[in-house]
């Protein structure tokens, strides 16, 4: 995203080329020059027919799943990226919220750190209980395999995850020929991919990640004109993942947190299974060989909002949209960013500069402390206030309420699909288990019912805006 290339100017670790700087000059320009005219229009235009307007105030879709057998929920799922050279304590601070996957990204690497830093930092996710993804520019196949046989021959410091290129559209001009850029993107990310397999062909790439979902370029890369999903000489897939970014407010800075930026994702993600399951009827991927998707970046576009307690629903809810659609993974931007100017425009961090969490850090870590298994649908009778969802996972159930609304409700809950023959709030959770529980919810809280194979309630983490931290009771 053009915003990054700001981001990579700031970081003192890592050389900054001639190009890199004359490309991000050029960018940061064109963004000061639209800047007055940021209220009337987006600040960056999308390609036709690839970006869709969100409605004002339309439902939101329920994070839930597809039926009562909801898809396998992925242990790599709560994710972030490492950014801004990150210390030891930052990494130790951020272990708390559960995180999964640590990707190694974004627009600083068309130039990349020395193998010692990679090391480093791969070294720091692997102690904190989370798998490293590193990027590789896509420029240099032979230094992308290099890195590959460094960690994963030489060294046995095993790496599984890569990912090739970075936002291409946009770090490219933003051109209107995406038909011509998806060739482009084949291109590297084909010789790149063979020339990583060759050396390990048990790592898993995704690509291209491109700084939103364009339905074009997309259509090209995955089947189409630009196929990447496809063999190599070798018998190496170039792609096991399709990934992407999305940052809701850009284009339109207005949207509702947790109404109308959830949407905006969620459309996203219906797109990307419904483009992986396609590829995976059409080239008999199964098993172990099924295409997967996950998406590299995700945030709100700035510090103010990124600060907003309602970010961290925000945040619940496309974890829970990410379980629906069967992602791999959802790294969000970042973990810690703009110490000298907290919550200032380029502030992207879900740690505070003292180290303390943000409402986005805890309930990412709500989500990846009790929600695993299979997922399960949940439907919510007042969807403007109260958003729910759940997972099943060797008898444990485990729910999510999200009361986004200004008033407290009173909601029975129930464990299957059952009609609950409440007249007020009433929560349906395809956990195919005949139990019925009354629970009041507090405005703008988020809370967590984890329920035993008995069907008794076993624990309640809650969580206001009101409050510095979520609350945890045993039963």
């Amino acid at each position: 995203m053009p915003l990054l290339l700001f981001r990579a100017l700031r970081s003192g670790t890592w050389k900054i080329t001639t190009t890199t700087l004359a490309v991000a000059a050029l960018v940061l320009g064109l963004l000061s020059t639209s800047a007055q005219a940021q209220t009337a229009n987006p600040p960056v235009a999308q390609p036709a027919g690839d970006a869709q307007a969100q409605p004002a105030s339309r439902p939101v879709a329920q994070p839930a799943g597809e039926s009562d057998k909801g898809l396998q929920i992925s242990p790599l799922l709560v994710g972030n990226n490492a950014w801004y050279n990150p210390s030891p304590a930052v990494f130790q601070a951020s272990a708390g919220a559960g995180l999964k996957l640590v990707r190694i990204g974004g627009n600083a690497y068309r130039d990349m750190p020395s193998t010692a830093q990679l090391e480093t930092w791969v070294n720091e996710i692997k102690a904190i209980g989370a798998e490293p993804m590193i990027q590789v520019t896509g420029n240099d196949p032979v230094a992308a395999a290099d890195l590959v046989r460094y960690f994963n021959v030489t060294t046995h410091n095993t790496v599984k995850y890569w990912n090739i290129g970075n936002e291409p559209w946009c770090n490219s001009g933003q051109p209107s020929d995406l038909d011509a850029l998806a060739q482009t993107v084949a291109r590297y990310v084909k010789a790149n991919s063979s020339a990583m397999k060759d050396v390990d062909s048990n790592i898993q790439i995704f690509a291209p990640d491109e700084c939103d979902w364009l339905d074009t370029m997309y259509a090209d890369l995955l089947g189409g004109s630009a196929d990447i999903t496809g063999k190599d000489a070798h018998n190496h897939y170039y792609i096991d993942g399709v990934s992407f970014h999305r940052y809701p407010q850009w284009g339109n800075m207005d949207i509702n947190l947790t109404t109308d930026a959830v949407n905006d994702l969620v459309d996203r993600f219906k797109k990307a299974k419904v483009a992986v399951d396609r590829v995976n009827a059409e080239k008999d991927r199964h098993g172990t060989d099924a295409l997967q998707w996950g998406i590299g970046e995700f945030n709100q576009w700035n510090g103010a909002l990124v600060c907003q307690w309602d970010n961290g629903q925000f945040f619940a809810q496309v974890y829970g949209a990410a379980m629906k659609y069967g992602a791999t993974y959802a790294a969000t931007w970042s973990m810690l960013e703009s110490t000298d100017n907290p919550c200032g425009p380029t502030d992207y961090g879900f740690l505070n500069s003292d180290m303390t969490p943000r409402s986005t850090y805890l309930h990412m870590q709500m989500v990846s402390q009790n929600f695993s298994g299979r997922y399960a649908d949940g439907t919510s009778s007042v969807p403007g206030a109260i958003r729910a969802y759940g997972s099943v996972d060797r008898g444990r159930t485990s729910v999510m309420l999200l009361n986004i609304g200004d008033t407290a409700q009173d909601c029975t809950v129930r464990l299957n699909t059952d009609a609950t023959g409440a007249s007020g709030c009433a929560v349906t959770i395809a956990a195919d288990q005949k139990v019925t529980y009354n629970q009041a919810i507090g405005a703008h809280t988020s809370m967590v019912l984890v329920f035993g194979a008995n069907g008794h309630l076993a624990k309640r983490v809650t969580y206001s805006n009101t409050s510095s931290a979520p609350v945890t009771e045993t039963f």
